[in-house]
């Protein structure tokens, strides 16, 4: 906003209604935020049900008067929140934080009801502001329990990871609609990515394979990681015919942000090369689940990025094929190398964990095998050592059984491994074009 008044130097900030009406009216609502279209229609409900309380509760009928936005940094939950300022024109209140912060809580609650007029509460990071402190918990629960019965009032919250909120905030009456704000992927990836392009005024070549662009720009790319970069393309290449050459490379940069002269790297290992390989390999044998995004190996670091595509991702198929691909790099330099790198070790933790959850969490053997996810040393431990030895030996089946899988599979497929290795070693990075020529 314009203009931020600090009330009588109180904990928050009072953004005046009269700066907002001075903000230009947009054409539609939430026209400058790039996909996240359910999430959208569900916050313009809500929006509408609070313009129109009146309606609902002069028959007896409770609206939502909370809203949290949660996701990964860098989606757009601010940005949900900066356009929602702006659509209901009204007194918003953020909250500065400090000392005491409980106490400020139960302040800036009071004046808000003492002002009589409909409000906005802003309590963004709300993980950082409450920090585990049960004073600031109890405040928060209080006041927006007032809220409840309130007709004017509005909250709207954000954090990161919804698992740091505890849930009596979250429960209904306080905290009613949670908004989960991904990644965006696919088409709207590619969308978001062609919005900074004309924003930054770009040209691009026209021989660009967008398909292949799209699945690279899918792959856990926040929406200011793609402004950085295109920025960084502009910042390096100018604004004239941007090639697809030059896209990667900047799609390297800012992901990777490795900073070092190109003659500090060593030439990538050749087992290295099998390793990456061979979970490309395993991966392109379930493409009907996993999307191949990008891949690249230097010196003796790789990586081959997948996505899991969205109706696949619950399925406990689909955790045992990811087992099976963790375990392939480390597979492919047994059967072609004879010896193994420090690169597996990673690999084999990750393949335990899936294991762990299919059988302790997820009941994937039986329902009684759960065990409960301890958090802290004041949980009580119900298990016997009886039952978590039967649980270690049915994790231990999982793996054996996709080892020998993944094995058979790829001793079948030793000859793509090689060639794909050799073309890891002549260029480094590969996008997914080329990954899946060189397999197929």
């Amino acid at each position: 906003m314009d203009v931020i008044t600090n009330v009588n130097k109180k904990p928050y900030v009072l953004i005046n209604d009269e700066t907002i009406n001075n903000k230009t009216n947009q054409i539609e609502p939430f026209s400058n935020i790039i996909g996240h279209k359910v999430q959208k229609r569900e916050v313009l409900k809500t929006i509408e049900w609070f313009k129109n309380v009146k309606e609902y509760t002069s028959k007896g009928v409770k609206i939502p008067h909370g809203i949290l936005f949660f996701g990964d940094p860098g989606n757009g939950k601010t940005l949900f929140i900066k356009e929602i300022i702006s659509l209901l024109n009204i007194n918003t209140y953020t909250f500065n934080g400090g000392k005491n912060i409980s106490k400020q809580i139960y302040e800036m609650f009071e004046d808000i009801y003492a002002s009589k007029g409909p409000a906005l509460v802003i309590l963004d990071e709300l993980d950082l502001l409450i920090d585990n402190d049960n004073m600031t918990i109890r405040a928060l629960q209080e006041s927006l329990d007032g809220v409840e019965n309130s007709e004017n009032i509005l909250v709207l919250g954000a954090t990161n990871d919804i698992d740091d909120i505890p849930p009596a905030l979250i429960r209904n009456g306080r905290f009613d609609k949670l908004v989960y704000i991904p990644y965006l992927v696919n088409d709207e990836a590619l969308e978001l990515f062609n919005y900074f392009v004309n924003k930054y005024h770009l040209s691009l070549d026209p021989n660009i394979d967008m398909d292949d662009l799209k699945k690279a720009l899918s792959n856990n790319v926040s929406c200011s990681t793609m402004e950085a970069i295109v920025n960084d393309i502009a910042l390096n290449n100018g604004f004239e015919n941007i090639t697809e050459e030059i896209i990667y490379a900047s799609i390297f940069n800012i992901t990777e942000r490795i900073i070092k002269p190109r003659s500090i790297y060593k030439e990538a290992s050749f087992n290295t090369a099998i390793h990456e390989a061979g979970h490309a390999v395993m991966a392109y044998k379930y493409n009907d689940v996993f999307e191949i995004c990008s891949a690249s190996v230097d010196d003796d670091v790789g990586y081959v990025k997948t996505t899991i595509k969205p109706k696949y991702s619950c399925l406990s198929s689909t955790f045992i094929k990811q087992i099976e691909i963790g375990l392939a790099g480390y597979l492919a330099e047994k059967l072609i190398c004879h010896e193994i790198s420090s690169g597996s070790a990673d690999d084999l933790e990750q393949v335990s964990k899936l294991a762990k959850n299919l059988i302790n969490l997820f009941g994937y053997k039986k329902v009684n095998m759960i065990i409960k996810k301890y958090t802290n040393s004041r949980d009580y431990r119900l298990e016997s050592n009886s039952r978590r030895y039967k649980n270690e030996k049915a994790i231990e089946k999982v793996i054996i059984k996709a080892e020998r899988k993944a094995r058979k599979y790829l001793k079948k497929n030793i000859d793509k491994i090689t060639s794909l290795a050799n073309l890891f070693l002549s260029k480094g990075r590969l996008k997914a074009k080329e990954i899946i020529e060189a397999i197929s």
